[in-house]
C-alpha cells in the first residue's frame, strides 16, 4: 500500500486562480501575472469580541456553527398594544365604566392585578387615562416594577395604549379587561395584548461576521474514495453545504405552542386560546400562511390579529369547530435550500444603531453530503 507524501504543490501556473495576494489585495493570478485585483485596504469590520477554532464536519451529518460565547441577543423593552374599538363600542373607555389589568410571568403565574373605575368627579380618575396612570401608581410594588403604561394621552381617540416591560429582556403575558357596561351590555372585553415589540431581537442569537476555511488536505483521501489516481481529493468533492439557521429551524420546526378556540363554520376569523405556553406574536404574524396541525387540515393566510381574534383569507370549514386544534407555519418549499461553499465561505452584516435595525446576522446550519469528514477552521466576531 503506498502512502501519498505530506507534501503542499504549488498552484498550476497554467491556469488562473482566486487568491488574497500580498498587500490587502484579492486577485485573479496565472502563473506570476496578476490578471485582476480588488483592493481590501479599506475593509475593517469593527467588533467587540471574537473566537476562533476548528470543528469536525462529519461525514453525512448535519452541523450547527456554535455562536453561543459571543453571540448578542439584544434585550429590548417588550411592549405589547391594547385596543377597542371606539366607533363600535364609542363608550368603552367613558365615565362610569370599570377595567381591570393582570400581569403574569411567561409561565403564566399571576405578577400581580389593579382594577379602577373612571369617574368624572374625582381629579384622579376623571378620565380613562388618569384613572389607569393613578391606578398603577397604587398598585403592588410587585406590577410596577414589572411594567409601566404609555401612549395614554391618545388612547381616547385612539382606543390605543400600550404596556411595557420595566426591565430589558424579560417576557411577560398581559390581560387588559374593559368593562361591561362601556360595551352597552357586551362584555367584558378581553384584550391580551398585540405584541409590538419583543423581549430580545436576536432570540437565537447574532454576530458580525463568520469566517469558514475548510482544510480538504486533512481529508484521509486512503478510506475516503474520494481521491484522483494521484491521491489529491477530487475537485467535486471539494465541497460542503450550508444554510441559515433561521430558515432550517423555521421548516424543519413549524409547529407552534398556539392553539386554538372552535370556531364558526364560515367566518373569517377565529379565537387563539390564551392558556398557550406562548403568546401569539412570537409566533405569527400578518401575511403568514398557516394551517392545523391535526387532519383534516385547514390553511389560511393571516390577515390580521387583534387581542384573541386572528383574521384569515379562507372561511372556516366544520373542522374549525374543534377547540384544542394546533396552529402550525406553512412554508413553500417546506425543506431547506442549501447552498454549496467550496474553498472559503465569509459571511457578514453590519452594527445595528436603531433598537428596530437588524444588521447582524444569524449562525449557519452546516451538511456534509458526503462520507467523509470535513476539518473547518473558523472565526467569529460580534
Amino acid at each position: 500500500m503506498s502512502l501519498k507524501p505530506p507534501l503542499s504543490c504549488p498552484p498550476d501556473y497554467s491556469i488562473q486562480v482566486f487568491r488574497i495576494t500580498e498587500c490587502k489585495k484579492a486577485s485573479v493570478v496565472k502563473g506570476t501575472t496578476t490578471l485582476a485585483s480588488l483592493d481590501l485596504n479599506s475593509l475593517n469590520i469593527p467588533i467587540q469580541e471574537h473566537t476562533e477554532g476548528t470543528l469536525l464536519l462529519k461525514g453525512n451529518a448535519l452541523k450547527t456553527v456554535n455562536i453561543d460565547d459571543i453571540a448578542i441577543n439584544y434585550p429590548l423593552f417588550e411592549t405589547f398594544n391594547f385596543y377597542v374599538d371606539l366607533d363600535t363600542y364609542p363608550d368603552a373607555l367613558g365615565d362610569g365604566t370599570e377595567h381591570t389589568y393582570t400581569v403574569y410571568n411567561e409561565d403564566l403565574t399571576t405578577i400581580g392585578s389593579f382594577s379602577f373605575t373612571v369617574d368624572s368627579t374625582d381629579p384622579d380618575y376623571e378620565d380613562f387615562p388618569k384613572a389607569l396612570r393613578t391606578a398603577w401608581t397604587n398598585s403592588a410594588n410587585a406590577v410596577k416594577n414589572a411594567v409601566s403604561f404609555n401612549d395614554l394621552n391618545t388612547v381616547l381617540t385612539t382606543g390605543i395604549f400600550a404596556v411595557q416591560s420595566v426591565t430589558a429582556g424579560v417576557k411577560y403575558r398581559h390581560v387588559f379587561d374593559f368593562d361591561t357596561s362601556g360595551f352597552g351590555g357586551v362584555g367584558p372585553y378581553e384584550h391580551p395584548g398585540t405584541l409590538t415589540t419583543p423581549n430580545e431581537k436576536y432570540p437565537d442569537g447574532a454576530i458580525k461576521y463568520l469566517l469558514l476555511y475548510p482544510d480538504y488536505g486533512k481529508v484521509d483521501t486512503s478510506t475516503c474514495g474520494c481521491a484522483d489516481a494521484s491521491g489529491d481529493i477530487r475537485s467535486n468533492q471539494k465541497y460542503f453545504q450550508y444554510v441559515s439557521q433561521k430558515e432550517y429551524k423555521e421548516v424543519t420546526t413549524p409547529k407552534s405552542p398556539i392553539y386554538l378556540e372552535a370556531g364558526n363554520s364560515g367566518d373569517y376569523f377565529i379565537l387563539w386560546d390564551g392558556t398557550s405556553t406562548s403568546h401569539i406574536g412570537y409566533h405569527f404574524k400578518v401575511g403568514d400562511l398557516v394551517s392545523t396541525v391535526q387532519n383534516p387540515l385547514f390553511r389560511g393566510i393571516i390577515t390580521e390579529i387583534d387581542g384573541y381574534n386572528i383574521y384569515i383569507d379562507q372561511p372556516l370549514t366544520l373542522a374549525m369547530e374543534t377547540t384544542g386544534q394546533q396552529l402550525q407555519h406553512t412554508y413553500s418549499p417546506s425543506s431547506s435550500r442549501w447552498l454549496n461553499v467550496g474553498d472559503f465561505l465569509f459571511l457578514s452584516g453590519a452594527t445595528d444603531v436603531e433598537d428596530a435595525d437588524r444588521c447582524y446576522i444569524n449562525t449557519i446550519v452546516l451538511k456534509n453530503p458526503h462520507s467523509f469528514d470535513i476539518p473547518i477552521r473558523y472565526m467569529i466576531g460580534r
